[in-house]
């Protein structure tokens, strides 16, 4: 494999690792009241867009959101399927 699709399946990786980080925080925070608005909007804006399309298809059950779980469970499967390149 060449060093240009290791530099974009790293890339790959790392996105998706911090998506779910940032989606995890997300699903967090949603539990602390005095959370500073602008940090709130932040984590939505980043989440957002990986989080609507669950959204559309996952109703709410029993007042709780499961789409970070879910959301999290699908970028950890489609996270285990791109290439490692071996180390130099």
């Amino acid at each position: 494999m060449d060093a240009a699709a290791c530099s974009v399946f790293r890339v790959a990786h790392i996105a998706i690792t911090g998506e779910i980080a940032l989606i995890f925080v997300r699903a967090l925070t949603s539990w602390l009241p005095n959370l500073p608005m602008f940090f709130a909007i932040w984590l939505r804006r980043l989440t957002d867009g990986v989080l609507y399309p669950f959204q559309l298809v996952v109703p709410v059950l029993g007042g709780f959101d499961l789409t970070p779980i879910i959301a999290i469970v699908v970028l950890g499967y489609i996270n285990r399927f791109i290439p490692v390149c071996p180390s130099a």
